[in-house]
């Protein structure tokens, strides 16, 4: 897909969700695909809501819920770079053990 279609399809992901009730519009439009290195500029909020996104697609209890906290994982993910590494290297090794 062209970076064009990348962003329609953006656009209009965030135009569906934010017709639900539980958004209530929350959702916010990205000008552009961030790289890696911009992920840090992602606010604590949007996170948050993507967060209830990743929750109702896979029909899950919640985002924190006893021992799992997507929310706190997702910021420390995008939000303190100098932790990424260490999460990818901590995710291979979990995967392929």
């Amino acid at each position: 897909m062209s970076k064009e279609e990348d962003q329609n399809r953006h656009e209009q992901l965030i135009d569906f969700l934010n017709e639900f009730n539980l958004y209530n519009g929350a959702l916010k439009k990205v000008d552009k695909k961030l790289t890696s290195n911009q992920f840090q500029s992602i606010k604590t909020n949007n996170i948050n809501q993507a967060v209830k996104v990743l929750t109702d697609v896979l029909n899950l209890s919640g985002g924190s819920v006893s021992d799992v906290d997507f929310y706190e994982l997702l910021q420390a993910y995008f939000q303190v770079p100098s932790y990424r590494e260490k999460f990818n290297t901590l995710v291979k090794e979990a995967k392929y053990h």
